[in-house]
């Protein structure tokens, strides 16, 4: 699995950890050499937290996405958007050419096309993707 690391990835999540170390030695009393464990688990819990409802505000994309279904690429390489909207993206594969529909948010039912669509499960930045069809 490779995750794509982009500028925004990293600032969300230096700030994130940044913003727990700072608040961990408020949190719980320890003093420097102590508060290295107790601020990592915070930082990881502070992550899992904010991190999914920025990428939605800032509608950023997830730091993975899956190998394609038609020929088996590993991680894409997913070329241009054919089409995006607030809920869904659709793909090309870089490989075969094949279009395959990723949904940000669970669709309805009568949304799910026929061709190949996956859904994006939680934590969302890290790109955890279930396959619907």
């Amino acid at each position: 699995m490779f995750l794509r690391l982009s500028i925004p990835d990293v600032a969300i999540g230096a700030g994130i950890f940044g913003l727990a170390g700072a608040l961990a030695p408020n949190l719980c009393a320890c003093s420097l050499p102590e508060i290295y464990f107790p601020g990592f688990a915070i930082g990881i819990v502070t992550y899992l937290v904010a991190a999914p409802l920025l990428y939605r505000v800032f509608r950023l994309r997830p730091m993975h996405f899956p190998k394609c279904p038609h020929c088996g690429a590993p991680d894409g390489p997913w070329g241009i958007p054919a089409t995006t909207q607030s809920k869904c993206e659709q793909l090309i594969c870089g490989h075969c050419g094949a279009e395959t529909t990723f949904w940000y948010n669970n669709p309805d039912s009568s949304e799910v096309g026929s061709g190949s669509s996956y859904v994006l499960r939680w934590p969302r930045p890290l790109g955890i993707w279930k396959r619907l069809s």
